[in-house]
């Protein structure tokens, strides 16, 4: 899967709605409800387990029937601890056909097998407490070959949407229910030096 892609559109999004543009999807907000009770955990991984969700965003994919507009999406990720510093990553594209992601959704093929996310160091951005992770996301079938489109379900893919693998340095935040990802500005190992104006991801409850 395109998760770059996935990720560009998301930060757009969000920085519509940081400068005030766009409207309440009211479908992924920062839950009032705490998150899981993760005991006496000290460990790097622990904050991430569960479910988590971005906000309604326009998608890179477009229907059949109208394929020059793009959808709206969410996608959602599920965090499973393997180690101190590691987690399992399920990643679940959805599209809808309204404005604000209500209604009935269409599930996209998710990322599963290797996909991870491990922690490798922490560091301070605008004053706040990050980690440094590699995000690992396996191609969801290397064997199949399309063309330039795939067409499933009525939504229109990327040739490449089953057959790429992709690993990329991040920071992320960690705010009770609230995950937010780096900007684009990378230091000299890849990693991103700010954060984005508002939350990528929410935990679900």
């Amino acid at each position: 899967m395109k998760f770059t892609q996935l990720a560009a559109a998301l930060a757009a999004s969000l920085l519509v709605s940081a400068c005030g543009g766009g409207g309440d999807s009211g479908a992924a907000g920062t839950p009032a409800d705490p998150g899981p009770d993760t005991g006496n955990q000290p460990a790097a991984s622990a904050k991430y387990v569960g479910n988590w969700t971005t906000p309604c965003f326009e998608s890179v994919f477009a229907a059949a029937s109208a394929p020059s507009v793009n959808l709206m999406s969410t996608t959602s990720f599920a965090f499973t601890r393997v180690s101190d510093t590691a987690l399992s990553v399920v990643v679940q594209p959805k599209v809808y056909s309204t404005q604000d992601c209500s209604g009935a959704a269409v599930n996209l093929p998710a990322t599963a097998g290797a996909s991870s996310l491990t922690v490798t160091g922490a560091a301070t951005v605008t004053g706040k407490p990050v980690d440094k992770v590699v995000l690992r996301f396996a191609a969801i079938d290397p064997g199949f070959s399309a063309g330039t489109t795939i067409t499933l379900n009525g939504i229109v893919l990327p040739g490449d949407y089953f057959t790429n693998s992709e690993e990329w340095k991040e920071i992320i935040l960690v705010e009770g229910n609230a995950i937010t990802f780096g900007g684009d500005t990378l230091d000299a190992e890849g990693y991103p030096t700010t954060l984005l104006p508002a939350p990528t991801l929410s935990r679900l409850p």
